[in-house]
């Protein structure tokens, strides 16, 4: 450490240091996409187009819903011109959509690492070769029948086979395969409890856990198979208890007692330290540790909608200072439980990740037991800089479709449009004591 100096700000400093990775183009694309994007009015219109967009069939009706959505008062002048222009013939309107075409496919390409694993492999690779682990995730959120719920849970273990399969023959990376407490997968996947039921939700709890069990059961003896850690993401609200149930459920299971697992805890709740406590204290009664990765969280939106609809206290914290704090808050007792646990961070913050591992030196900790894990697309100079400082890192890497991944993409472009996110700070090139100061709440509650 340098003299006296807060370890959380020197540690962030030796991370900002890290060399650009981004390219040009790319970067000249982030700078387009701000521009266009400046205004919270025209972002949302242009968020509502991505979301319908892949249930519009025809180019006359993709440049219909184009034109009135993006003409609009809050568009660039340059914008509104173009599509007055194209409207006039059936040439321009033509052109227009494969321009919007085009752009809303290689936006997906940015955070989608390919529509199929053999497709995404060539990514995954590379990646490992700097260093990084993937986690697979297969796109996929909306699960109504139980034909649905079934072809989700094949998938996963079809993709969970191939990829591990193809990893055990790429080169050692003794970094990223141990940690504190012994060996660890090459491959994690991540599964969505909600894809696995279409009777996942509180009026049908117990039905739906049930169900859930049965598709996760034969994932969770590939992974053994296979040398595959699983993690269970947690969603909206609504069903977050019920994922925990699930999670306890199986692992409490003799046959999968020993199964490289972890669950998620979100720091935008209010009642997040009481869910992270609870689920120390179950990892304390296990012979074999699990995971245990910290959020912030991507339902903000729909949860504040939603609890303001029904008259509900929102569950969330309304500030993004106090989920910050609240996040600093959990990483104090997550990093304090690591004999029992393997603790895993998940953000693109810079403070927020210097101060996990500012308090995982302060506690002793070893120095491989922290895991960082960012999006696939997003904070690539921030992973290079976690894999200097020789932290392990692994890259949330989304598998599927287009069109089952626009509500991934559209969640996916509102963090890294989002006028409070790091990514946006960092590329204002904002000054970087700001950027690692400690988050100010009003209150926390």
């Amino acid at each position: 450490m340098i003299g006296n100096a807060d370890p959380t700000i020197d540690i962030g400093r030796r991370l900002a240091r890290a060399e650009p990775t981004q390219q040009l183009a790319r970067r000249w694309e982030d700078k387009l996409v701000d521009w266009l994007l400046s205004d919270q009015a025209f972002k949302t219109q242009a968020f509502r187009l991505v979301d319908v967009y892949p249930a519009l069939r025809s180019t006359a009706d993709r440049f219909d819903h184009l034109y009135s959505y993006l003409h609009v008062q809050a568009a660039p002048g340059l914008v509104r011109t173009g599509l007055r222009l194209a409207s006039k013939s059936g040439l321009g309107r033509r052109v227009a959509v494969q321009i919007l075409d085009a752009s809303i496919s290689r936006m997906a390409r940015r955070f989608i690492a390919g529509s199929t694993p053999e497709e995404a492999l060539p990514t995954l690779s590379d990646l490992w070769s700097q260093g990084t682990a993937p986690i697979l995730d297969l796109l996929g959120e909306v699960t109504v029948t139980d034909r649905d719920a079934d072809r989700y849970g094949t998938r996963v273990e079809e993709y969970l086979t191939s990829v591990a399969s193809r990893m055990a023959a790429w080169p050692p990376q003794d970094h990223l395969v141990t940690d504190h407490h012994g060996l660890l997968p090459r491959l994690a996947v991540a599964i969505k409890p909600t894809a696995l039921s279409a009777r996942y939700h509180p009026l049908s709890a117990d039905v739906g856990i049930a169900e859930a069990a049965t598709r996760i059961r034969p994932i969770l003896r590939s992974a053994i198979r296979h040398d595959v850690f699983i993690w269970f993401d947690m969603e909206y609200y609504a069903v977050r208890d019920l994922t925990v149930r699930l999670f306890k459920l199986l692992l409490e299971e003799p046959e999968f007692a020993r199964v490289n697992a972890g669950i998620v805890v979100q720091a935008y709740l209010r009642d997040s330290m009481s869910q992270l406590e609870d689920i120390v204290e179950f990892a304390a009664s296990r012979p074999h540790p699990i995971g245990v990765r910290l959020v912030k969280g991507a339902y903000w939106d729909t949860e504040t909608v939603e609890a303001a609809a029904h008259g509900w206290p929102s569950p969330v914290y309304a500030e993004k200072s106090e989920t910050d704090a609240n996040f600093e808050a959990c990483t104090s007792v997550l990093n304090a439980a690591y004999q029992v646990l393997r603790p895993a961070y998940a953000s693109h913050n810079l403070r927020s990740v210097a101060n996990a591992i500012a308090d995982a030196q302060r506690k002793s900790l070893p120095e491989n037991a922290l895991e960082f894990q960012m999006l696939y697309g997003m904070g690539d100079d921030l992973r290079r800089a976690t894999n200097q400082l020789g932290m392990r890192t692994r890259f949330y890497a989304p598998v599927g479709e287009l069109i089952p991944g626009m509500a991934y993409l559209v969640r996916r472009l509102l963090e890294n449009t989002s006028n409070e996110s790091f990514l946006r700070q960092s590329r204002s090139h904002e000054e970087l004591d700001e950027l690692l100061a400690p988050p100010r709440p009003k209150a926390i509650s």
